[in-house]
């Protein structure tokens, strides 16, 4: 079992019950058997041959038989037991299997029930379908005769409607005109606002797109600040370095003639030069002045040049990257401006769709609101002209009721007045003196005439006031009823539509319903079918697996009727087949072989023990094979019993189905009948959704007017509420003025009756009837009048209400006038802000600036005396010179080492600049190529000078050297040299001038900052850091000068003797060799200052000015040549790698006239440093 698992049956694979897996496995059990049955065999014959074998050998193999016995019983026992739990798993799987069996046979019952109710439920649908079609039928036909009698009722309104004068179908259409102009005038305004709130949002995109242009602008305008203010950084740098310069070159002019001063003291005490030699000191030294100032001024103006071109290069450049900016931009610009005109087209064409619609849709109900309109006015006429007519009738009655009375009331005056006539005649003649009184009484009456006159016109104002309030009253119920009506109306067509679509939800549920019925029966006849031709598959497999048993059964030689019939055992069927006389044969074949066997000596007996060993457990495995066929052919017993239920089982139901199936389809024709009928109503009532949903649309749009015109209420409503607070207060003071007014008039009343009482005592009947009958005349003049009163009243009611459209335009324009003037406010606001917050920021900026000045100030002033004390220091020091000055030697070679530190760092950092390429120069390169430039024209301006005489015990040799060293030379010659030099500068100058006089006042300004700049950051000699290089050079050039026993004299000898001379080719180390020893040389033959005695060391600055150099040759020394050797620095800008070899300088008689001064920037190129000159 754990070598081969294809040996074991499972219960699944029993389930699933294989036929080819399981004939194969028939077969393999057969060959088994067979093989175990020769095993045996062989086993018996080899136990035979064993016991006639040596005792030692049988108790041996005895041993072992019995040992493998014991473990083949073991083996057995365990395989019984495995079978026997196999089998009572299969006995449970059974039982589980017969009650799921019964279970669905339930189920099948339980759906045939549920299929007898479903079918009695479709046929009394079926049965309500149809009535309820005859009910639609009826339904339909009711509606149609409503119709007609809808249709004759509104015929019949019409002819009566018709009936109706015209005057008021023309006052309705005038007043509709002037609504419709009113509306129309709405409208433009309305459009004017619309347009003005397009323009308005073009111009806030407009204004965005210029924040977002300002906004870039104001950070391009904030980098330019910044590079402007690191640029005027670098400029107060170079101005401060520049200033230093200046002032440490006016200190090394006074430290000459502090030195010339002492030398003519020496040469007094001396007495060996003469008053000619003092001479051309003097004039030397004005001229190197003057040279020194003019070199300075060239300098300042190449540098202001550069600065000039450097700034125009970047201004180019920043130009050009603005323009770039701009045509980015502009291109940006135009893109969005393309793309907001089609928005704009896209949208102007949506929004004239819309208005064309809006229109059709306004047309449309304009012309439904007319016909109920003069539908609701015909009815409403007809009303109102019987109401006028009967109210005319109850007048004309009322007044003919107030006449007959009056006449009757005049008739019983005449009668009282001409009984009274008799008593008052009598009287008259008594209260004749009384008659004067009654004159007065009669003015009085008159004034009381004028009074109640004026009294009845206000009564007669206030009344038409009233008959205006009741008219507008009755035009809002009017309007009232209207509304009234059409709600009605609406509300009945919404019933009727609600009461159409319930029935729709009811038929489509039903049909949902009947089609849910349909498809689950369809799919029961599909699962049915599906059953059916499963189970007709598994019995004709079944067929084919016990017709393959029954072949091999009778192939073995056993009648498989007999195995069906009869149970057999395992044992019997081995008997079976071992009588058959197809296996004779091989039985036969195999006693052959053990005869042979027998006659095989004893020897053999080992390998048959083997075979039998071998054999052993295919004998067991063939036990078992055949317990299981046994146990399958029984299994397959049942299962056939079973299946041949089943396939009875089968036959009935399938002949159940089939009648079933027919009735269905029956069924299914009827249900697609009355499917194409609901399919027709569907779509009939699909019809009417449409029709409803665009009455839905046409609601929803009346619904957004109506919300518009709601908006439009709401925003009047606040004006009309003022209007009505100031009514009611009106209102207020009318009914206090009415009180009083009444109380007057009750007043009058009862003066007027006592008037009337003492009238009746002095007026006379005849007048008294004429003026009834003036007054009566009146009355008729007076209704005429108030009728055209009336019909003037109702035009300028007209006009009034056009005037109140054209207000309400007005009022429209103002308030976006208002809005657009608001916008402006505040875009006013806003830059007024911006503009404070600038000029907050610039206040700001002015204090801080203010402030710095005033620090840089009272630093200059310190530095300023710190510089006198240093300078009243020194003077007072220079007595004690011998004494420190191993103390400056020490200063100056710390100097020379931080100078060697700022060198490399120098150099290191120009490295950096070099490997990175910047479009512009930097800061740094400019400001060393100054000091480099500085420092090289000091050099070749400044002659070196020894302030101390030389001893006479010392040799020619010596005092030659010396000569050359101190610089001393002919008069004459430097004379006239200092001249050519001068003129040739000054001519340059001259043709120089006419160019840069434009810049000179700017130069002027610029030196002058520079020098306060400069003032305010000189500080103490000793101190140095590495972002003040050049201050550092030129402190050590002074202070080397200095050391170097002539100070700033012996630069200014060494600078005049070199000048006329074409320098030579710079290597990396140039060597001088010394003059020869002869007094009549001139001093100015020296190609460069010789610093010191033979083996000292110290620090010198060359540069070469000029490109080219005559070829010298060297003059040897007689008595110890000294020579000058320079390490040369690299250059710093423009180094192009030259190179060139040490040369000696030429004798005086053959050097020729100094050339004029080469190109500044060539000379800026070619410049080189050196150091550490060794002697």
């Amino acid at each position: 079992v754990t070598d081969m698992q294809t040996v074991v049956l499972t219960p699944d694979a029993v389930d699933l019950f294989q036929s080819p897996t399981m004939f194969n496995h028939m077969r393999r059990l057969a060959k088994e058997r067979d093989h175990y049955l020769q095993n045996w065999a062989s086993l018996v014959l080899n136990e035979g041959l064993c016991e006639e074998g040596s005792d030692t050998r049988n108790q041996g193999t005895r041993s072992s038989q019995n040992v493998n016995q014991n473990s083949e019983s073991q083996h057995l026992a365990v395989e019984l037991a495995d079978w026997k739990a196999r089998l009572r798993k299969q006995r449970q799987e059974l039982e589980e299997k017969s009650e799921q069996l019964a279970e669905c046979r339930e189920e099948l019952e339980h759906t045939k029930v549920v299929l007898a109710k479903l079918r009695a439920d479709s046929q009394e649908w079926f049965t309500e379908a149809r009535r309820a079609a005859g009910y639609r039928d009826e339904v339909d036909a009711l509606r149609e005769k409503a119709d007609r009698c809808d249709r004759l009722e509104q015929e019949i309104q019409r002819y009566r409607d018709r009936l109706a004068d015209a005057e008021y179908y023309k006052t309705r259409v005038a007043e509709l005109r002037e609504d419709n102009k009113a509306l129309m005038e709405t409208r433009d305004a309305l459009e004017e606002q619309l347009q003005r709130a397009r323009k308005r949002a073009e111009q806030c995109l407009t204004l965005e797109a210029a924040m977002i242009k300002l906004k870039r602008e104001a950070n391009d305008i904030a980098l330019e600040r910044d590079a402007d203010q690191q640029k005027i950084q670098e400029l107060i740098e170079e101005n401060n370095h520049l200033q230093y310069v200046t002032k440490s070159v006016l200190s090394e002019s006074n430290n000459s003639n502090l030195d010339t001063d002492n030398e003519c003291e020496s040469t007094l005490e001396s007495g060996e030069n003469s008053l000619s030699e003092q001479l051309t000191s003097n004039a030397q030294a004005r001229a190197l002045k003057l040279e020194l100032e003019n070199k300075r001024l060239l300098s300042t103006i190449d540098n202001l040049r550069e600065q000039s071109l450097l700034e125009s290069s970047d201004n180019i450049l920043e130009l050009e990257k603005e323009k770039k900016k701009l045509t980015l931009k502009c291109e940006q610009l135009q893109e969005n401006y393309n793309r907001l005109v089609q928005q704009n087209s896209e949208l102007e064409e949506v929004f004239k769709n819309a208005l064309e619609e809006n229109r059709k849709l306004q047309d449309s109900l304009d012309s439904q609101k007319t016909a109920i309109d003069r539908q609701a006015i015909d009815r409403e006429s007809e009303k109102i002209k019987l109401q006028d007519f009967e109210r005319h009738l109850e007048a004309l009655t009322k007044d003919k009721q107030r006449i007959q009375m009056l006449c009757d009331s005049i008739q019983r005056r005449a009668d009282d007045l001409e009984k009274t006539l008799d008593a008052r005649t009598k009287e008259l003649n008594i209260l004749k003196p009384e008659a004067d009184k009654v004159t007065g009484f009669i003015i009085q009456t008159e004034e009381l005439k004028t009074k109640l006159t004026y009294i009845e016109k206000e009564n007669q104002s206030l009344l038409r006031d009233v008959n205006k309030l009741r008219e507008s009253v009755e035009e809002k119920d009017v309007s009232l009823d209207k509304l009234t009506t059409e709600i009605e109306l609406k509300m009945k067509e919404i019933e009727r539509l609600s009461k159409e679509a319930d029935l729709n939800q009811t038929l489509t549920i039903k049909l949902q319903d009947l089609e849910q019925k349909t498809q689950e029966l369809k799919s029961q006849k599909k699962m049915d079918s599906e059953t059916i031709q499963t189970l007709q598959k598994d019995l004709i497999t079944e067929k084919v697996n016990f017709d393959k048993i029954k072949n091999c059964i009778e192939k073995l030689g056993i009648n498989a009727s007999e195995i069906v019939s009869k149970d057999i055992n395992i044992e019997d069927l081995l008997e079976k087949i071992i009588t058959n006389s197809d296996h004779e044969t091989l039985l036969s074949e195999i006693a052959s072989k053990l005869n042979l066997t027998k006659l095989v000596p004893c020897s053999c007996n080992h390998k048959d023990k083997n075979d039998t060993e071998a054999i052993n457990p295919q004998i067991e495995q063939l036990t078992a094979d055949l317990l299981a066929v046994q146990a399958s052919l029984e299994t397959v017993q049942a299962e056939n019993a079973k299946l041949q239920v089943n396939i009875a089982t089968l036959n009935s139901q399938n002949g159940s189905l089939i009648s079933q199936q027919m009735t269905l389809q029956l069924a299914n024709s009827q249900l697609a009948a009355e499917k194409e009928e609901i399919i027709k109503q569907l779509e009939v009532l699909k019809h009417k959704q449409d029709e409803l949903l665009r009455d839905q649309v046409a609601l929803q749009t009346l619904h957004e007017q109506l919300n518009t015109e709601y908006e439009l209420l709401l925003s009047e409503r606040e004006p009309i509420k003022a209007t009505v607070r100031d009514l009611k207060l009106e209102n207020r003071e009318l009914k206090e003025r009415l009180s009083t007014c009444e109380k007057k008039v009750l007043d009058l009343e009862l003066e007027k009756e006592t008037l009337k009482v003492e009238s009746r005592n002095l007026t006379n009947l005849r007048a008294e009837h004429s003026k009834l009958k003036d007054d009566f005349r009146n009355l008729f003049t007076a209704s005429d009048r108030l009728k055209n009163e009336y019909r003037n009243m109702q035009e300028e009611y007209r006009s009034l209400r056009s005037e109140a459209t054209q207000l309400k335009l007005r009022t429209t324009e103002m308030s976006g006038e208002i809005n657009t003037k608001n916008e402006i406010i505040t875009s006013l606001e806003l830059e007024v802000n911006k503009t404070n917050q600038h000029c907050e920021m610039l206040v700001q900026m002015n204090k801080s600036l203010d402030a710095d000045r005033r620090s840089l100030m009272d630093h200059v002033s310190q530095l300023l005396t710190q510089y006198h004390e240093l300078l009243a220091h020194s003077l007072k020091d220079k007595q004690h010179y011998h004494e420190e000055e191993k103390m400056f030697a020490d200063k100056v070679n710390a100097l020379c080492r931080q100078k060697e530190k700022l060198e490399e760092k120098i150099m290191e950092h120009y490295k950096k600049l070099d490997n990175c390429t910047p479009k512009r120069r930097g800061f740094g390169a400019s400001f060393v190529k100054r000091v480099r430039k500085a420092g090289t024209d000091l050099i070749n301006k400044v002659p070196s000078r020894n302030n101390k005489r030389i001893e006479d015990g010392r040799s020619k040799s010596q005092l030659t050297l010396a000569g050359s060293e101190s610089g001393e030379s002919d008069p004459g010659q430097e004379l006239d040299k200092a001249s050519k030099i001068t003129e040739e500068q000054t001519s340059n100058l001259s043709g120089e001038s006419t160019r840069h006089s434009v810049d000179s006042n700017f130069n002027r300004r610029l030196e002058d900052r520079f020098k306060n700049k400069l003032e305010g950051e000189m500080g103490s000699v000793g101190n140095l850091d590495c972002s003040r290089t050049s201050e550092g050079l030129t402190r050590k050039l002074s202070i080397a000068s200095a050391y170097s026993g002539g100070g700033d004299d012996a630069l200014i000898r060494a600078s005049l003797r070199r000048r006329p001379h074409k320098p030579a080719p710079t290597s990396h180390r140039n060597s001088y060799q010394g003059p020869e020893i002869d007094t009549s040389l001139p001093t100015a033959s020296s190609p460069s200052p010789v610093f010191g005695t033979a083996g000292s060391r110290r620090t010198v600055y060359m540069a070469d000015d000029e490109p080219t150099l005559g070829r010298p040759h060297s003059t040897p020394l007689k008595d110890n040549p000294t020579y000058l050797v320079y390490n040369r620095i690299s250059t710093v800008i423009g180094d192009t790698g030259r190179k060139s070899s040490p040369e000696t300088q030429d004798s005086p008689e053959n050097q020729q006239a100094a050339p004029p001064p080469p190109n500044v920037e060539h000379a800026k190129e070619s410049a080189i440093w050196y150091e550490y000159g060794c002697v």
